[in-house]
C-alpha cells in the first residue's frame, strides 16, 4: 500500500464509543501486545482502540491488523511516518468517543482506568481528569530495577479553572498524556493539536489545553496506568535539540501563566515560570553531558549560549541558591550563575557513570 500523509480507516464497528484510545504505533514490535491486551481488557467495554500504525520499520503494522480483526473496537489507521504528534493529530481527526485517551504503546493500564475515570468526568461534567500512575524502570536487558514507583496527583476532586489557577503549585503534576481523560469537543472547539516535536510534546500539549477556557477539571489520586521507562528509550537518549526542546516547553509553560483568568498572571508565579526554565536546562545538559559522547569544551560552549539567553540569564539570576532543595542543586545554581560550565557539565558526566 502506497504510504501518504492522510490516514487510511481501516477495520473497526460503525458508531459512538464513550473513550477513543489513541495510539501512536512506531517501533515498539516487542511491547505492542502487552499494551494492546491491557486496553482490550477494561471493564467498560463502550470504547475504541485507535492503533495509528506511523509507517513503522517491524511487524507493528502486521500486529495492528491482526488485533483489528479479532476485536471490533479496534480500527487501525496507517499512514506515512511523520512521529508521535502528527499521529496522535490523525487519531483525533478520526476519534468518534465523547473523552480521549492519548496512550503510549509500550505502556500498560489497570482494567478499570477508563470506567471509574470515566464516571468521574461524568459525575462533574468536567473536561478533563487527571489520575495517578506508577513508573516502572528497566535496565538495558530489559529487567526491573526495583519495584514501581506510585505518582498520583496532591489533590482530589473538581475545580473550576479559576481555582486551578489559584491552587497552581498544588496541581502541577507530571505532564504525561497517559494519564489523562481530555473532553474530545473541548479540544477541537479550541482548535487544540499536538506538534510534531522530538521531546516534550506531551508537556507542551498539556500546557497549550491548560491555556484555553476550560470549565472543571476532575482530579482522581487513584494509580491506573503504569508508565514504563527502558534503558535506550526517548526519554533516556541524546537528542541534539533537547535544549530548544526543554526551552519550549518552559516557553508554554509561561504562556499558560500569562492567559490565567486575573488576578492569577500578575507576577506570583514567575518563581515557578524560573524553575521549568532552570529544570529543563538541567535535564537537557544532563541528557547531553552523559550520552552525547561530545567534548566537554563543545558542550561547554553550547551550554553558555543557551544559559546566556535573555529568558535563562534572568531565571538564573532570579533563583535564589539558599532555597534550592539540597546541596547538589545548589552547587548547580551557583556553577551555572557564575559561568562555570565545563565543570557543571564534568560533573555530570561522572556522575551519570559512576
Amino acid at each position: 500500500m502506497e504510504q501518504t500523509g492522510k490516514p487510511e480507516r481501516r477495520q473497526g464497528k460503525q458508531g459512538v464509543a464513550d473513550v477513543s484510545i489513541i495510539v501512536p504505533v512506531y517501533g515498539v514490535e516487542r511491547f505492542l501486545r502487552a499494551s494492546v491486551e491491557s486496553m482490550r481488557a477494561q471493564t467498560h467495554r463502550q470504547i475504541e482502540i485507535l492503533l495509528v500504525e506511523d509507517g513503522s520499520p517491524d511487524a507493528c503494522g502486521a500486529l495492528c491488523d491482526e488485533y483489528a480483526q479479532r476485536d471490533e473496537r479496534i480500527r487501525v489507521l496507517h499512514k506515512r511516518h511523520e512521529g508521535t504528534g502528527m499521529a496522535r493529530n490523525a487519531g483525533m481527526d478520526a476519534a468518534r468517543g465523547e473523552y480521549l485517551l492519548f496512550f503510549d504503546p509500550d505502556d500498560t493500564m489497570y482494567p478499570t482506568l477508563v470506567e471509574e475515570n470515566l464516571a468521574l468526568a461524568r459525575r462533574y461534567g468536567a473536561d478533563m481528569v487527571v489520575f495517578g500512575l506508577e513508573i516502572q524502570r528497566y535496565g538495558g536487558e530489559g529487567e526491573p530495577l526495583g519495584p514501581p514507583e506510585s505518582d498520583v496527583p496532591r489533590v482530589e476532586g473538581c475545580f473550576s479553572r479559576r481555582e486551578f489557577f489559584e491552587r497552581l503549585p498544588l496541581h502541577k503534576f507530571m505532564p504525561t498524556l497517559g494519564c489523562r481523560l481530555f473532553r474530545a469537543e473541548h479540544l477541537r472547539r479550541h482548535g487544540l493539536r499536538a506538534g510534531p516535536y522530538t521531546t516534550g510534546q506531551d508537556a507542551v500539549f498539556l500546557y497549550d489545553v491548560l491555556a484555553v477556557p476550560f470549565e472543571r477539571m476532575a482530579y482522581s489520586r487513584g494509580v491506573y496506568y503504569t508508565y514504563h521507562i527502558r534503558e535506550g528509550s526517548a526519554t533516556r537518549r541524546s537528542d541534539p535539540q533537547r535544549l530548544e526542546n526543554e526551552a519550549r516547553m518552559a516557553r508554554h509553560f509561561e504562556a499558560m501563566i500569562a492567559a490565567a483568568p486575573a488576578p492569577y498572571a500578575d507576577g506570583r508565579y514567575d518563581g515557578l515560570i524560573d524553575a521549568q526554565y532552570l529544570m529543563g536546562a538541567k535535564r537537557a545538559l544532563r541528557s547531553l553531558a552523559v550520552y552525547s559522547g561530545l567534548p566537554l569544551k563543545t558542550l561547554a560552549r553550547l551550554c553558555r549560549r543557551h544559559m546566556q539567553g535573555e529568558r535563562m540569564a534572568r531565571a538564573l539570576r532570579r533563583q535564589r541558591i539558599a532555597a534550592q532543595p539540597g546541596m547538589g542543586a545548589k552547587l548547580s545554581l551557583l556553577l551555572l550563575r557564575t559561568g562555570q560550565y565545563r565543570l557543571y557539565l564534568g560533573l555530570l558526566r561522572a556522575q551519570g557513570k559512576g
